[in-house]
This record gives structure tokens, sequence and C-alpha cells, in this order.
């Protein structure tokens, strides 16, 4: 759970540790032509001649009572550094020793923290949902990897979404029925994406845009709802695969009409030209009479904050000796169950089938068989047939064996990698009539119940640098945190008031930890994520300013204050942290593009 807890915020910030080699000393003083220099840090993910470095210059006029930064390229820093005076031996050990003496009173903190809330935890009474679900996830053939990044994206979710509810329903896979597939007509297309409930219409000369939609199953056919201006599109998906629509339709999109050109002014005062398209509102007339599926539909997921890119499913994501595919047509998303035990759970590529302890995954396709929808699970002679109802039961006869396996701990290879051993488990089961499996609260949600209704402290969180609010940690009656006074404590403190969902000692804390680290860009985010818990988006929009002057590279950074500038009602200052991502990190501005062009609520 720790190392889980670590890894969550690891991605959402972008921050993952990695291991270089850099000629270029940080943090030490050069002279180069007489004038003090210190190059603060340098793009530790671009190592080209390219890449940004960000330098200090402490003999210049002040700016804004701070100390004058440039960024400069690594390319001319290492062709400057090798002219400058250099540092003494002396210096470099002082500043090595330095950064060692900080680093291990950091260690020591969370050391201490994390002593504490052992000492103080209530003991684990048997594996948590979470567990539950990797341990079925990993059993089923996927990797750990996988499965550990699909619950820390629901916990993001969870957090991000007290902030902004269209930030968790971003995240959130909603079950039922989705569709995959391009189909194509005369002058009229729909594009659906598998991993996304929006369909891309096109018909020249609109762009393609996003539609809502749902898939309508009555019993005796298959109904699919476009939204769509002035009116709703409705499709009739055929046993052969063809949507059949409404006929000649007017369809409501945007038509580009121009282009804006304007100038983007950084705050080391370079400037580049800058472009975007101008749109005008269009209404065309497009036949939606028979569209023709032409196969399957490439996947545009959104990016750092709905993907957790690293983490995200691949088509290929399960191990073994199957390579599981999105295939065209019908798909289905959710966790059904049946009283009996056996229980299904349906992904965009594979459906994993479970009796007691016993789970393994298999392909399925989702058929129209003109009286009703049928999901054919497994790739054999003998799959199992399941009927989809109208009413969103799952009904199915006869007894499912399943031929699964099951974790019985980990090891460790010739490399000390740490891998996980399984053991053969069999189940069988009768397939009885299954439900989706009910919505229950997150473990975060429970935890900041707990906290609340204890009112003797803030949940607690488990180690790491930057931990997660957990439901099992809630501080004792009269119980209080240790004060270790380093940054990472202050961080720490804040995330478990902030799970609480407690902004203003969530704010103090992150407050406190600037105090201690100035330039701490993961407690600038949490602040302003704080600051707008409590409605205060003109203080979080300083906050972030006041950090990006640090760190103007940090994706992050731009992301939040993006979302701070729409709370505002500053979109075109909002449309300009996304143009600012596109160079930064391109899925992090389809990200914030999503949250902008998303119908407000």
């Amino acid at each position: 759970m720790e190392k889980r807890a670590t890894l969550i915020v690891a991605i959402l910030l972008g921050l993952c540790s990695v291991a270089w080699t850099q000629t270029l000393q940080m943090k030490v003083t050069y002279i180069c032509n007489g004038e003090r220099l210190i190059i603060d840090g340098c793009d530790i993910h671009d190592m080209s001649d390219t890449a940004h470095c960000f330098v200090a210059h402490p003999d210049r006029p002040l700016h804004n009572d701070m100390m004058a930064y440039t960024n400069e390229t690594r390319g001319a820093m290492n062709k400057l550094i090798p002219t400058c005076k250099q540092p003494s031996a002396a210096e470099v050990k002082a500043h090595q020793d330095f950064e060692k003496a900080v680093a291990a009173r950091q260690q020591a903190a969370i050391d201490e923290q994390k002593k504490w809330f052992a000492d103080h935890s209530p003991k684990p009474q048997g594996p948590s949902e979470d567990q539950q679900a990797v341990n079925r996830c990993v059993s089923a053939g996927r990797s750990l990897f996988e499965c550990l990044g699909e619950t820390m994206k629901k916990e993001v979710g969870d957090m991000m979404g007290v902030v902004d509810p269209r930030l968790k329903k971003l995240m959130t896979t909603e079950p039922g029925l989705r569709m995959n597939g391009v189909f194509k007509g005369n002058n009229f297309s729909l594009l659906f994406p598998s991993d996304q409930f929006f369909a891309l219409i096109g018909c020249a000369p609109l762009v393609p845009d996003q539609h809502p939609y749902e898939i309508v199953n009555t019993g005796n056919s298959v109904v699919v709802k476009v939204q769509n201006q002035p009116q709703e599109l409705t499709f009739t998906f055929m046993p052969d695969g063809r949507l059949i629509g409404p006929g000649v339709v007017p369809v409501t999109g945007r038509v580009q009409v121009g282009t804006r050109y304007g100038t983007r002014t950084w705050s080391d005062g370079r400037t580049e030209p800058i472009s975007e398209p101008v749109y005008e509102a269009r209404t065309v007339r497009c036949d939606a009479r028979a569209l023709a599926l032409a196969g399957p539909a490439p996947k545009v997921g959104l990016g750092m904050i709905t993907d957790l890119a690293i983490f995200s499913q691949s088509e290929k994501s399960v191990t073994g000796s199957k390579d599981f595919k999105v295939p065209a047509g019908l798909r289905m998303i959710g966790d059904y169950t049946s009283p009996t035990g056996f229980s299904v759970e349906f992904r965009l590529e594979s459906a994993t089938i479970g009796c007691g302890q016993a789970f393994a995954a298999h392909s399925y396709v989702i058929q129209n068989t003109g009286r009703g929808l049928v999901a054919r699970i497994g790739d054999d002679a003998s799959p199992i047939a399941l009927v989809l109802q109208p009413n969103g039961t799952i009904g199915g006869s006869g007894v499912v064996r399943v031929a699964g396996r099951t974790i019985q701990g980990t090891s460790r290879d010739a490399n000390d990698n740490e891998r996980v051993v399984f053991g053969a488990t069999n189940g069988q089961c009768a397939i009885g009539t299954l439900a989706l499996k009910g919505e229950t609260p997150s473990e975060i949600e429970r935890g900041a119940a707990a906290a609340r209704a204890s009112m003797s402290g803030p949940v607690g969180v488990t180690g790491g640098a930057a931990p997660v609010p957990s439901a099992s940690l809630v501080s004792p009656t009269n119980a209080t945190v240790p004060q270790a006074g380093g940054a990472e404590a202050y961080f720490a403190k804040g995330r478990s008031y902030f799970g609480a969902k407690d902004f203003a000692n969530a704010a103090s804390a992150y407050r406190e930890a600037l105090r201690v680290r100035p330039n701490y860009p993961e407690a600038s985010v949490w602040l302003s994520l704080s600051l707008m818990g409590m409605k205060k988006f003109p203080e979080a929009q300083t906050a972030l300013q006041q950090a990006i002057r640090l760190q103007p590279n940090h994706p992050l950074l731009h992301y939040s204050l993006g979302l701070v500038d729409l709370k505002l009602g500053r979109r075109e200052e909002a449309m300009q942290e996304y143009r600012t991502l596109q160079r930064l990190h391109p899925d992090g501005a389809k990200a914030l593009y999503a949250v902008i062009t998303a119908p407000k609520q």
C-alpha cells in the first residue's frame, strides 16, 4: 500500500525519479564573464541540447523582489560552463554534503511518521476492497503494474473530484454498452472510440466534433442515440453490423473560417509566434440513412489526468499466451455478480470470469441475434453464452468451470526483481442471474467520513513522500501527529487533511511546507487544490503564479492554473495554459482541453 500511495502522486505530478548522468553541476556557483551563475536545474526527461535549464543570476537586479532567473538550453550551458571559473572541489563537496543532510532529515521525518502511523493504526482485517480488485486483476493474467495503475487511477479521481466533479467524471469508467468502430455512409460518418462515451461525427465541411451517445437494449432491437442539434440522431444497430439512421438530417457543428495569429511572451522575455483556428457555427444536411462498419476505431484517451498514461491499458494488456485486442462492434464495461458466486468483469478487450477465488480472462463478442443481445465468452468450441437483458441484468443457465490461478506470494529473481508467485485453482459455479455490482464508497471517501466522525485528528497517511489517505489509518482519540518540521512532513499532513476534506488545515500545512522549501511544486499544486476546495480561487491563482515563476516548465502547475482560470471565468487565460502545455506535456494539454470544453454543470 505504501508503494502504491507513493506511485499515485508520482504519476499525477509527472515526477517519477529518473537516474541519469549529467556533466553540469547543479546548485553550485560558476563565475562567467565576471558574473555569478547558478544552474538551478535542467529538464531530467530531455537530455538533448535543446532541453531547458533554469539558471539563477545573483548579481543581476532583483525581479519582483526575487532573484533573476533565465531559461537557457542545455547546449548553450554546455558550451558556456567550460569557459567559466569552476566551483572549487570544497564547494562541490559542501553542496553534496548539504544535499545528503537534507535528504537524510527528510527521510528521518518520513520514517518517524510511518512509525507513528504503524503504532497507532488498527490492524487490517483481511484484504481491502482495492487489494481484492488487484488480486483478481493479476490472477486473471494481467500485469501487476497495470492492475495497480487501475486502482490508483480510481483513487486519484476521488481526490480530484473533491475539487471539480467534472474531473472525477472524466476519470470514471461508466458501466454499460459501448460501441467501437468507424461507420461510413455517403457524406456522413460516425467514429466511436472504444474508450470514450462520445462519437465523432464527420460531415463535410464540419470539423469532427464530440457528441455524447448512449446504447439502448430494448430486447428486440439495439438503438444508438447520438446527441445533436437541432435534433437527436437515432440509429438501429442491425445483426449484420450496419447502423440504419433517420435519413438526410441537419447536423450543427463548426467550420473553420480563418486563423488567429499572435505572440506568446515567456517569463524570461522570449517571444514566439502562435496561431489558432477560428471557427463559426454552421448547420449542414447529412445523409445518415445507412452506415456500414469499416473497422475498429483507435483510442483517443485524454492523457495525463484521465489515462495516467504509463499505466493505461494497452491492446496487449494481458500477459501470457493470448493478446486481446478490442474488436469492432458492441463492447461492454462493468463488473457483474451472481448470488451463486459466479462473476464476470467486462472490459473493452476481454471478460474475466470468476468463481470463488478462481479467475480467468477470455476474449468475448456481443452478438445482435435479432431477438436480443448475447455475450459469448471464450474462444473455444463451447463459449459461455449470456443474454443481456433490457433491465440491465445478465442471464444464463448451466454450470461454469473456471480454471484459474491465485496469488500465493512473491519471490525475487536473479536480478532481485520482485515476481508474483501463482498457484493453480479451479472453481465451479452455476451462472444464475448477474447484476451490476453495487457502487460502494471508495477507501478515500470512507476514510474521510471516519475522520470527520472521530473529530480526533486527520485521516492518516501511508509511507512515501506523497502519501494517500486510507480508511484504515484514522488517528485515535487524543492522538497527535508528530511534528517533524520538514517540508515532507508538512506535505504529508496536508494530504491527510485534504483527504478528510479539511481544506483550511490542508492549506495551512502546504503553506508551511512551502515556507520550509519555497521551490516545492507538488505543495503548490495541492495548496491550490485546497484553496479551490474553499472557493478561494484568486488565492489559488496567486499561489500557482508564484510557483510558476520558480518552475516555469512544470506541466502540472500550468494544468492547475488552467483549472483556476476556468473557475474565475477566464477562459482565454485557461486556453493560454492549454497552449503552454502543448509544448510541455501534450497529454496534459489534451486533459485540460477536455475540461475547458466539457459541458457546464
